[in-house]
């Protein structure tokens, strides 16, 4: 049988293991929409809208149930 791996995941605490805050979450979704502007300001379709506003767009849910 084989020796496990040194990194392999271990339950419990680790400090390197971290789980991002709704603010923590909300403020990098907007780094990444200002980043994707800075880098990319000629990219408008035909309605000159940018590409980031796909990323604004909420996503549609389903509420029809399957029986």
């Amino acid at each position: 049988m084989a020796t496990p791996n040194p990194g392999q995941f271990r339950k419990g605490y680790d400090p390197r293991r971290h789980k991002f805050t709704t603010a923590e979450c909300q403020a990098g979704f907007w780094r990444a929409i200002e980043s994707i502007i800075a880098r990319h300001p000629d990219a408008l379709d035909a309605y000159s809208r940018h590409m980031a506003c796909k990323f604004l767009k909420r996503k549609r849910t389903s509420t029809r149930r399957t029986a």
